[in-house]
């Protein structure tokens, strides 16, 4: 960290959010680049859980996943031996994270699904397109129900928390999503539909915290 902010100027950013820690704020380095994120990617850092989202969120959760899959800093396979996982958390890991998948892929379905009939209202009535599409609100809900379940060890209860909430919201846009498509409003359809994306933008995030508390322990193989 020296090599980066040694003899440079830096600008301090106090949190405006709840931040990745109590009492936090962001370190810009003269070329523009936040020092977490930098120090994330590298492996020479990790995030703290929080139930909370803050503004780098998924700057932060992308670097550290880069971090893991490439194996660079205290990822590396040279580093001391994982310790083995708490009790249940192979279990928290693998069903949210297929529940997480389900999830986005169905949504993103979904999302095209939606153009199609934006752009061409008559696909509303259209028996193909409404089996489609009520299929992956199937899914979604489904995984959102599964989702609000989310339980685990001590030390992920704050991302389990976040996991659950973020089923709550899926439920909550498949069912004005529903709404919409029974009144065969495309406007209505559009509007549940940017709603469900934003729920997917924070939902995605959660993926790779996931694989994150699982690159922690030893895990299965």
């Amino acid at each position: 960290m020296n090599e980066l902010v040694a003899g440079q100027a830096v600008r301090l950013e106090p949190a405006q959010d709840a931040g990745p820690a109590p009492d936090s704020g962001y370190v810009w380095l003269p070329d523009g680049r936040d020092l977490g994120e930098v120090l994330l990617r590298e492996g020479v850092a990790r995030i703290a859980l929080t139930s909370d989202a803050y503004a780098q969120e998924d700057a932060y959760t992308a670097a550290q996943f880069e971090a893991i899959m490439d194996r660079r800093g205290m990822w590396a396979a040279s580093m001391c031996p994982a310790p083995d996982a708490p009790p249940g958390l192979d279990q928290f890991v693998s069903t949210n994270l297929a529940q997480v998948d389900a999830a986005n892929v169905a949504l993103m379905a979904l999302h095209e699904q939606t153009r199609v009939a934006t752009a061409y209202a008559p696909s509303l009535s259209d028996s193909g397109w409404r089996h489609s599409t009520e299929n992956m609100l199937r899914v979604v809900r489904g995984a959102g129900t599964s989702l609000q379940a989310a339980g685990g060890a001590p030390d992920v209860q704050p991302l389990a928390a976040r996991l659950a909430s973020a089923g709550v919201q899926l439920v909550a846009d498949t069912d004005a999503y529903s709404l919409a498509l029974a009144a065969q409003n495309p406007d209505l359809v559009a509007t549940a539909d940017t709603q469900l994306q934003a729920t997917a933008a924070k939902v995605r995030p959660l993926e790779r915290e996931l694989i994150a508390v699982a690159s922690r322990y030893r895990i299965g193989d």
